[in-house]
Order: C-alpha cells, then structure tokens, then sequence
C-alpha cells in the first residue's frame, strides 16, 4: 500500500467567503475544487491505471450511496462501480414474492452443488457444512422468504 498515498489533508480554505449551493451541481463542482481538488486530481491519476476496492459500511439511511455519488462526480463515474446490497436485497425479495420468477431461481438454486449450511444454536449460529439445495425442503428459508416483505 506504500503506493497509495493519500495523506490526511484539511480542507478548509479562509480565503474563500462564498457559500455554496450544494444541490446545484455547478456550484458543489466548484466547491469540490476548492476544497480538494490537487487530492481529486491525484485520484483521477491513479485510477488511470490503478484499482482498488473501498466498503463503505453504515447504518441504514447514513449516505453511503450519497457519498459514493458524490465520489463518483469528482473523480470521474467511467472508473467506479457503486454496488448496494440493500438495493440487491430488496430487488431478490420482490423476485420471490413472484411465484414465476420465484420458481426460476428456485431451479437455479437447485442445481448449484452445495450451498453454506448453518445452525441457530443457544451460543449463536454456526457452521454445520455444505448441505444440498434439495434438502431443506419446503419448509426452508427460501421458501419463507416469498411471504414476507423486506423493508
């Protein structure tokens, strides 16, 4: 990681006495360079010929994707992809709760050779091995799981 070296900068300009609308995208442009823009450059640099991956983790409604966008926007959207589990979550239950597309990925899940199996036990789940699609029956989660609505 010695190649990627981002030092801690502050951001904080007293010259600068404008406000900023932060919703007009002109404006938070603007803004941005101001702010960082030799750190936006440096990205934009590395990311030329460079990768890396980055999680951002927080509670539910905390701006991750906000931020991810943001990001997106002064670096450059052709270099990063945003993926959001909860946006895959929720578009899996609305599959389930489709009985068409609820049997295909069924079938799908059946034919996959083994899958994680784990246990509820009184001290926490935990790992009980690789158990086949075909023996959880009906009554296994991913049949529930077509009943109830994810929020």
């Amino acid at each position: 990681m010695s190649s990627f070296n981002f030092p801690i900068f502050k951001t904080k300009n007293v010259s600068v006495s404008k406000g900023f609308n932060l919703a007009d995208p002109v404006e938070r442009r603007e803004y941005f360079d101001l702010k960082a823009g030799e750190e936006i450059k440096k990205i934009r640099d590395f990311l030329k010929d460079k990768t890396f991956v980055a999680y951002l983790l927080g509670k539910k409604n905390s701006g991750k994707g906000t931020y991810t966008k943001l990001f997106m926007e002064a670096v450059g959207s052709e270099n990063i992809s945003h993926v959001s589990v909860g946006d895959i979550i929720r578009a899996a239950n609305q599959d389930l709760l489709d009985s068409d597309k609820k049997d295909a990925i069924t079938d799908f899940l059946s034919k996959l050779p083994w899958i994680y199996a784990f246990r509820k036990s009184d001290r926490g789940d935990s790992f009980k091995g690789y158990k086949n699609f075909d023996s959880y029956g009906d009554n296994s989660c991913f049949n529930k799981m077509g009943n109830q609505q994810i929020k």
